[in-house]
């Protein structure tokens, strides 16, 4: 088992190795996977982050009759060093994979906008004069409304779908990313 020295001995390099671990995590981690926004959010999450982040980035042993780095085993510096830091911050993970998570808030984005197109389509009836039976033909007059609109300024709709996809990319299903 390897074991970590209480005492640097710069005399003995061997026992008195410093080693540093840095886990970065990008847009793609923060923002994306783990829907990491705010400072709140990155507290709440942070044991999750560096956990997963240990899990998929390696430090390896090489193995010289392999080829394949996949199957190398994990080096014991890693193996030390991820289970330190699980163990630190056990009580910053909730254990949740975010992928459901995600799931249930992209469906809540997409029932709140609807209710919202919904809500404005009626009170648009209501500004108009129209009865209840009206509505039906008003929402295919509206949905005529917009398919003129984006074919008036095709340019115009497809910066807007961009846009609308880049703000909401961290709870997009896979694939409908570009």
């Amino acid at each position: 088992m390897y074991r970590i020295p209480n005492v640097l001995d710069p005399a003995d390099p061997n026992q008195s190795r410093v080693w540093r671990v840095e886990l970065r995590a990008g847009k793609n981690l923060l923002k994306d996977t783990w829907g990491i926004r705010t400072w709140a959010d990155l507290f709440d999450k942070f044991g999750d982050l560096c956990r997963q982040s240990g899990e998929v980035v390696r430090y390896t042993d090489p193995a010289p009759s392999d080829t394949n780095r996949a199957r190398w085993p994990n080096h014991i510096f890693w193996e030390i060093a991820c289970a330190e830091m699980n163990d630190d911050l056990t009580e910053m993970r909730s254990g949740v994979d975010p992928n459901p998570l995600k799931e249930v808030h992209r469906e809540q984005h997409i029932s709140t906008i609807f209710r919202n197109i919904l809500g404005c389509s009626i009170t648009l009836a209501a500004l108009e004069g129209k009865l209840p039976a009206d509505l039906p033909d008003l929402f295919d007059d509206i949905a005529r409304d917009m398919t003129d609109a984006v074919q008036a300024e095709p340019a115009k709709a497809e910066r807007q779908l961009r846009e609308a996809k880049e703000r909401y990319v961290f709870i997009q299903k896979p694939e409908v990313r570009e």
